[in-house]
């Protein structure tokens, strides 16, 4: 791997456990790792250093074991793992909300914040819209408090053109600057599938400032990986550590916050 290069992946791997072996394979190709619903307990979240020796790790349980009832299986969490040899370059964020964790990244260009995000599911009900709304909100916040003028928001943000969330996602982006990064250099891509495969869609996200956009080489689907019903998807930032990198130029005139498809 190109030391020049920075490699990206989210991946909502439907419980960590089971998804083990292609989480350790992400490791291998990639510095930084967002995940989305490892599934693990407070007293689990130590498991997420262990999935790699050279990789650390932190995240958040959605479980509230003080006040929840555990019946059948965990759910929902969100984490980051970040190779060691970057560590020097990190800070932990502070949230509140099991659905987002939070880095920030030490670049040429300064602080980049990197966010790992689950959104809410559309359940057809006012809650679920509710929480979404909030969601958005809540990682709105973080991004003026954080103190860092460029972002990477990557995850599962459970949305689509189709979707009654779809305008909320949409406003987060005019809000806080930022365009899907993926869209803009895929087409007819998906990244969730049903059980039976009847059912796709592109729902898991790259969405960057325009710098940050800027300096993306490449963004792919990895269709390979089978255990969980969605893909990762991997981003390849140009030289944004330290070496020179592509001008700013190139895009500026392109770069507009395009729609979720």
């Amino acid at each position: 791997m190109m030391t020049s290069e920075l490699r990206l992946c989210t991946f909502n791997c439907r419980c960590i456990k089971n998804s083990w072996a292609e989480i350790q394979q992400l490791c291998v190709n990639h510095d930084i790792i967002l995940l989305q619903e490892h599934w693990l307990l407070p007293d689990e979240l130590q498991i997420l250093s262990d999935v790699h020796n050279e990789f650390f790790a932190c995240g958040a349980s959605a479980v509230n074991v003080s006040t929840d009832i555990i019946v059948g299986r965990p759910y929902g969490g969100t984490a980051i793992l970040y190779k060691k040899s970057i560590a020097h370059r990190i800070s932990l964020v502070q949230s509140n909300n099991s659905r987002v964790t939070g880095i920030t990244l030490s670049t040429k260009y300064g602080p980049v914040l990197v966010l790992s995000v689950y959104m809410p599911t559309n359940y057809h009900d006012e809650e679920s819209l509710e929480k979404y709304v909030e969601t958005c909100g809540e990682i709105t916040a973080l991004v003026t408090e954080c103190g860092a003028v460029e972002y990477i928001i990557a995850g599962d943000f459970n949305c689509n053109v189709r979707s009654r969330f779809y305008g909320h996602p949409e406003e987060f982006m005019a809000d806080n600057r930022v365009a899907c990064s993926d869209f803009k250099m895929l087409s007819g891509e998906f990244t969730y599938s049903n059980s039976d495969h009847t059912c796709v869609s592109w729902i898991d996200r790259v969405l960057c400032t325009k710098l940050m956009d800027n300096n993306i080489i490449e963004v792919k689907v990895l269709y390979d990986y089978v255990l969980s019903d969605h893909k990762p998807l991997s981003v390849i930032f140009d030289s944004i550590l330290g070496v020179s990198c592509r001008s700013q130029t190139e895009t500026d005139a392109s770069f507009t916050s395009v729609v979720l498809i």
